[in-house]
């Protein structure tokens, strides 16, 4: 039984796809609230204990705990702390410029209402990943979810939280770090079990701690297909006696990492972000001028195709040139140096 260092290559994985994969299952989830077609299925089967939405996410933040815990061990914090901000903040600052000049004023012509204060409200608290207001009094009406701008992006102010705090942990010494991550992993598994997985924010810190654990016990921790169904089994089992939102946490991270290192699937543009924070502005839009009158299908059959577009224009044109900025201070050293 090989160890996750033996099988998981960090060069040649399918996590890329599989992120694309699960912000798709986001927005999946979400077309039937913002379509006004109740819950998906999975919180229908399960009795209302979980939304696939959030196994998504879940499964989002365990990945991001085990690719980002490499990326501290192998880059001093100023750079760490650099490259997380390329990654989020070019992307995200974009799709609030588009959602202040496009999505809102489409919305207003449409019938709806947003008061110049507001809008701004909204755009600096997300842009400077603060609390985000998620409503803006008398935008979409007619859709299931009036008022509502961009719910997916109340995930970033935590998802920047884990990442200061596993910059700060990374500043310690290499033998501690495994240590002082699984203490704090501790007290926020106590939480979670004690409010019955019921608050969505510790199912976040939650699934981030253990993927950050996965990295640091690779080399001893098997990557096994066997014990992905037996966890898959526990999550099904737990469903049946009410304790899926305790359970589904705590084991998606690692289910999440085997699919990652499985996944024949390979390739390097990443699409997920910009799927992820697209998404629930164009169903919105959709919702308000009707679409869903159509039935779930057509609605979320135009959804997807839209929202791909948006998510590879935003690769593209914001996140990888951004991204290819953490090598500018390199490749104008060695320049400055060849000159000399």
């Amino acid at each position: 039984m090989r160890t996750i260092a033996q099988a998981f290559d960090p060069r040649d994985n399918g996590i890329t796809p599989l992120r694309l994969g699960l912000a798709l299952l986001v927005v999946f989830s979400h077309s039937f609230l913002a379509g006004g077609f109740g819950y998906d299925p999975l919180y229908q089967v399960s009795g209302g204990q979980l939304q696939l939405g959030t196994v998504a996410v879940v499964a989002f933040f365990g990945l991001s705990g085990f690719l980002l815990a490499r990326s501290r061990a192998t880059a001093p914090l100023l750079a760490y702390v650099r490259n997380r901000a390329l990654r989020i903040l070019p992307g995200l600052w974009a799709c609030l410029a588009i959602i202040a000049v496009g999505f809102i004023p489409l919305a207003v012509a449409l019938g709806g209402t947003a008061r110049p204060e507001d809008i701004l409200r909204f755009v600096t608290s997300a842009a400077s990943l603060q609390p985000i207001p998620v409503q803006i009094d008398g935008l979409f009406p007619g859709s299931a979810m009036p008022n509502v701008v961009n719910a997916p992006l109340w995930t970033l102010p935590p998802e920047a939280l884990c990442y200061v705090g596993l910059g700060l942990v990374g500043a310690m010494s290499a033998r501690l770090i495994p240590s002082l991550l699984t203490g704090i992993l501790a007290l926020f598994v106590v939480a979670h079990v004690a409010t019955d997985g019921q608050s969505l924010l510790l199912h976040l810190p939650v699934a981030f701690l253990i993927g950050t654990l996965l990295y640091h016990h690779r080399t001893r921790l098997p990557l096994s297909g066997t014990l992905t169904l037996a966890l898959v089994g526990v999550t099904g089992a737990s469903a049946i006696v009410g304790a899926l939102a305790v359970v589904a946490p705590l084991v998606i991270p690692y289910v999440a990492l085997w699919f990652g290192a499985r996944q024949p699937a390979r390739w390097t543009r990443d699409l997920s972000y910009g799927a992820y924070i697209y998404a629930w502005p164009t169903q919105q839009l959709l919702a308000v001028v009707g679409i869903p009158a159509l039935g779930w299908l057509p609605y979320f059959g135009l959804t997807l195709p839209l929202v791909l577009a948006m998510a590879w224009s935003s690769a593209v044109l914001i996140e990888e040139p951004a991204l290819r900025l953490r090598h500018r201070p390199r490749t104008a050293l060695k320049a400055t140096v060849a000159v000399g």
